[in-house]
């Protein structure tokens, strides 16, 4: 077998077995809690509140609007 005939098999192999390690995450509601006045709740408070008015529609699709 050539080099070149390797290269699909070794792809094939190697995107079987990545789907292997494929899991979910499991939340905990006991920890993982973010500190209120720290930059990921500034963040998460920022796109909470322009959601609603930067949402644009045409031909009933919804389109994307940079915020910051």
């Amino acid at each position: 077998m050539g080099r070149s005939n390797l290269l699909p098999i070794f792809s094939i192999v190697l995107v079987t077995f990545s789907f292997v390690y494929v899991y979910g995450q499991i939340c905990d509601d006991s920890a993982g809690t973010f500190r209120p006045n720290s930059t990921y709740d500034s963040n998460r408070l920022l796109i909470l509140s322009s959601l609603a008015s930067n949402v644009t529609t045409r031909d009933g699709l919804f389109y994307n609007s940079p915020i910051g």
